[in-house]
């Protein structure tokens, strides 16, 4: 299932993402696009991509459940 949410897409895991399940994001920019999968750990701890006037950064917030993850997102000039 997915949900959408303009240029992001919830792809709603198994049990709604109920614990221990998740839900994945699909970030959609003009050039590029990311995908934060919390099933997958991540190699760095903080990663940043520029969307095309948008920039998500993800940062690993280990913890909580295996490959879980924060993002934040901010506009740039």
């Amino acid at each position: 299932m997915r949900e959408e949410y303009g240029a992001v897409s919830v792809l709603v895991g198994h049990r709604r993402g109920a614990y221990p399940h998740a839900n994945s994001l699909l970030v959609r920019g003009a050039a590029e696009s990311l995908l934060v999968d919390p099933s997958l750990s991540l190699v760095v701890h903080v990663h940043r991509a520029d969307l095309g006037g948008r920039t998500v950064t993800v940062v690993h917030l280990p913890g909580h459940t295996a490959g879980h993850s924060g993002s934040s997102s901010n506009r740039t000039a």
